[in-house]
């Protein structure tokens, strides 16, 4: 089919034969005539992506550079509202948050080195609802971030409903708990951490007086192992971490005293408001 009969296809089917595209190809038809720019600069086509790295052809990890990046979703940074990502550096993550002035969930999974840099952003993002750190079973997943990066970003996230860290990650609990002490009321809802050292009961029981709108924290170590997102494209990170290592986050049938709250924890836990409320 001849390009000039391409663009004289009604409206309805053009827009259905490019949303069949993948979004490299969508960036490139866009390209070739204004008429196929219109379409494919539509926000329904950016609203939510999945962006994997360009494949090298030797056995390296797989990861983004920040020319390509840009090349592909700079024209649309305004429309997108999601991104789940694999193969990050620092400017990756840094270039995301600082210009895509709408985004209310990001998901990373995978990385070569993830430090505290990645998380400096020069604007608070208020639109940002969901943020996830996953780490890949097949590469390194440990991240630099520390507790006084993380105070820092849930102050400058003041929309930041969810946040899991299931990565290699030292969150230090009474550095992190004192910074919370600092800040005006937080709308965090749910917390999960791929670590419980320096924790313990009573560092959970201060974070939810703290954060009056938590609901459920998780300090799940295992979880620091990794994982293939691309197998568990279909699952939420939290029902796919609770699978993945046999977790139980049910509800105990008891709730906790005041004397339950002393010693360093021991295990993994899911810790519900309704336990101690």
């Amino acid at each position: 089919m001849g390009m000039t009969s391409l663009q004289n296809l009604p409206s309805e089917l053009l827009f259905n034969c490019l949303s069949w595209l993948p979004l490299r190809d969508l960036a490139t038809t866009r390209t070739v005539s204004i008429t196929l720019q219109h379409f494919c600069d539509d926000p329904f086509f950016w609203r939510h992506l999945w962006l994997e790295p360009p494949e090298k052809p030797s056995k390296s990890i797989a990861l983004w550079q920040l020319p390509d990046l840009k090349a592909l979703i700079e024209p649309h940074l305004e429309h997108i509202q999601s991104i789940r990502i694999r193969g990050v550096r620092d400017n990756i993550v840094r270039y995301i948050l600082n210009n895509c002035p709408n985004l209310e969930e990001l998901t990373i999974c995978g990385w070569t080195t993830l430090s505290d840099h990645a998380f400096k952003f020069t604007q608070p993002l208020s639109s940002l609802r969901r943020l996830e750190l996953v780490g890949a079973a097949n590469q390194t997943n440990f991240t630099s971030l520390d507790a006084t990066t993380l105070g820092r970003l849930l102050t400058r996230c003041p929309g930041l409903t969810e946040l899991l860290l299931g990565c290699q990650v030292h969150i230090h609990a009474p550095t992190f708990i004192t910074l919370l002490k600092s800040t005006s009321c937080l709308p965090l809802r749910f917390l999960t951490l791929a670590t419980r050292r320096t924790w313990s009961s009573q560092h959970l029981a201060d974070l939810m007086i703290l954060c009056p709108r938590l609901e459920c924290v998780s300090l799940l170590s295992a979880a620091a192992a990794g994982f293939n997102i691309k197998e568990k494209d279909t699952l939420g990170v939290h029902s796919w971490i609770a699978e993945k290592h046999h977790l139980s986050v049910a509800h105990p049938d008891t709730r906790l005293d005041e004397d339950d709250w002393t010693g360093v924890l021991a295990e993994d836990v899911t810790l519900h408001r309704s336990l101690f409320c």
